[in-house]
């Protein structure tokens, strides 16, 4: 499991391995080319990025839920994209429920461009989302938009951030990824927040080869990558195929979990098909794939 801390003036990301990764350095005052500085000169008065960072971490904390480290770590590396650049940017947050990871994302691009532009997707109208923004202190130009996974009618190439909330558990990630480069720009960056949902990492990471992967438990992690970066450009579309069957044999093994009452053959049945899964994670290198078929093959078996 990983770690994140804030130590003279860096905020730092450590694996489980105790190497360490500086996402933000607030001591290197000349790379900072945004309207928020980053330390505040004595008889000043003005929010600083720590200050900005550090407080949504503590207003976080007092929710009393297990989304600290994530929104932290999606603050921290949004942030790390908009020291370069004093001009406003515009944020694709796709799945954004109801609200959670939201309202960080616009008190993040709000503090540091008022005219930077956040567009929420999800496929429902969701009120609580519109309640929980009222708690922003600062809001760049928000809105809230209803449409299809995989299909949003948004404008291509127009954004240059895209968040991909992991929190909604895509039916089919692979459209919604394939949806986000479609929207993102070509120079733009994809983020994508994983929390137990598997198929949706694995996924990604056919898409890009080259990524920066955070670790917060081994069944949740934040991805980032550029657009111009993602594999099926150089001529290898991704192979969804193991993804596919995995999905359907974990479908079909949840839906005998639902159920009172199962002969013992079925039982077998399923429970060597997902031996067979496994095998084909393992020989694929798929850990995250694996995990879950384990646990779900282990759940059969004592039934």
């Amino acid at each position: 499991m990983g770690s994140l801390y804030y130590n003279n003036s860096k905020f730092i990301y450590e694996d489980k391995g105790g190497d360490a990764k500086i996402l933000l350095d607030c001591g290197n005052y000349l790379a900072n080319k945004s309207r928020i500085p980053m330390h505040r000169l004595a008889g000043m008065d003005c929010l600083t990025i720590p200050d900005l960072l550090l407080g949504l971490l503590e207003k976080e904390k007092e929710n009393g839920d297990d989304l600290e480290f994530p929104a932290a770590l999606l603050d921290i590396l949004l942030a790390a994209r908009l020291v370069i650049s004093p001009r406003p940017v515009n944020v694709l947050e796709y799945g954004s429920m109801t609200g959670r990871i939201s309202l960080h994302l616009a008190e993040v691009l709000g503090a540091f461009n008022e005219a930077s532009a956040l567009v929420c997707a999800y496929d429902t109208i969701e009120p609580e989302w519109m309640e929980r923004m009222t708690q922003a202190e600062r809001l760049p130009k928000l809105s809230f938009y209803a449409g299809d996974f995989g299909n949003l009618k948004l404008s291509e190439h127009y954004f240059d951030i895209v968040v991909i909330n992991g929190m909604v558990n895509y039916l089919k990630p692979e459209e919604v990824i394939a949806d986000a480069l479609r929207l993102a720009a070509e120079d733009g960056v994809l983020i994508c927040y994983s929390a137990d949902t598997p198929l949706l990492e694995s996924t990604f990471k056919l898409y890009f080869e080259e990524r920066e992967e955070y670790e917060i438990t081994p069944l949740r992690k934040v991805l980032a990558a550029k657009a111009g970066d993602r594999s099926w450009k150089k001529g290898t579309e991704p192979d969804l195929s193991l993804e596919e069957r995995i999905r359907g044999d974990l479908e079909k093994a949840e839906r005998i979990l639902e159920g009172k009452a199962h002969p013992e053959k079925c039982l077998a049945e399923m429970a060597e098909c997902l031996k067979q899964d496994i095998r084909a994670a393992v020989g694929a290198g798929r850990n995250d794939l694996k995990i879950r078929l384990i646990e779900c093959r282990q759940e059969i078996m004592g039934k």
